[in-house]
């Protein structure tokens, strides 16, 4: 401390206590910044201004060559327009498949021709699954019960009856559905095919949109192909292995099941906020020779 800063008490000794002395300017203050600004101050604005351009500019270019690259279908033709205002399922455009098979999917479901389980009414199509149980009895499905469809679809006839065995395994298949296809009225290749429709809503359930081929002319499947428009699953969004939030489509193709290409052609959608079975969802597919 420097002696001008020391209090001296009347000995003349120092107290050691600390004086501090300040002043107030009078006046106007001098701020020299606000009247010139430094250089080159609009730079940094400019600079901003330039980059969000720029920005703006390339996402706009990035929509018009996306948007010019999407292929276009050319002209086409009204095939079908079904809009189910009848009274009845119109069984000239739709047939309903019975079957015992399981569709090569290990699927438990007897697919019949009951109205039970396919039906039209106020301006919609119910495609509903029921309990076999219900209509054989509980016991039946398990054993003892010889169940052939005088009604089957099928061309092969070993999925068109099976006979429950408990020692054996085999079972009445459980829950009773509706496959319906136009096969046997209309087919397309080459088009736009929109689908609206609100997907159900419970475990086990797998609702699928598929177009498979009129006639088989490469072989059997996947040979010939087949274009899955929507898959999905009846499960809430809790379930593991993706549920009523999550949709797929899928080409299926190769020379033979075990070297089915489907791998490398399938695609995941999933809504963050919604599921499928909430509303109606249009579904579109777009093709032709060189596009899908």
């Amino acid at each position: 401390m420097s002696q001008d800063s020391l209090l001296v008490n009347e000995k003349g000794a120092r107290t050691g206590k600390l004086v501090i002395t300040s002043s107030l300017l009078k006046g106007p203050v001098p701020k020299p910044w606000l009247t010139q600004p430094a250089r080159y101050s609009w730079v940094p604005r400019y600079l901003f201004l330039l980059i969000c351009s720029l920005g703006l500019l390339g996402g706009a270019f990035q929509i018009y060559f996306g948007l010019k690259s999407v292929p276009k279908l050319g002209n086409v033709c009204l095939v079908l327009d079904e809009q189910f205002d009848g009274d009845s399922l119109d069984t000239s455009i739709w047939t309903r498949e019975v079957a015992l098979d399981g569709w090569g999917n290990g699927e438990f479901e007897w697919s019949t021709d009951s109205g039970n389980n396919s039906r039209v009414e106020d301006g919609m199509l119910y495609i509903v699954p029921t309990l076999t149980e219900d209509v054989i009895g509980h016991d039946n499905v398990f054993d003892g019960y010889n169940l052939t469809l005088n009604d089957c679809t099928s061309g092969n006839s070993t999925t068109c009856w099976v006979y429950s065995n408990a020692t054996a395994g085999t079972i009445i298949n459980p829950v009773q559905s509706a496959r319906l296809s136009t096969r046997l009225s209309r087919s397309v290749k080459y088009g736009r095919i929109e689908v609206r429709a609100r997907l159900p809503r419970g475990d086990w359930l797998w609702p699928a949109i598929w177009m498979m081929p009129k006639d088989s002319m490469y072989g059997p499947w996947p040979r010939s192909g087949e274009i899955d428009i929507i898959e999905s699953r009846g499960n809430g969004p809790s379930y593991p292995a993706q549920g009523s939030d999550w949709l797929s489509s899928t080409l299926h193709w190769g020379p033979a099941p075990l070297l089915d290409g489907y791998w490398r052609t399938t695609g995941w959608w999933n809504d963050k906020h919604l599921t499928f079975d909430e509303g109606f969802h249009t579904y579109t597919l777009e093709w032709d020779d060189k596009f899908l």
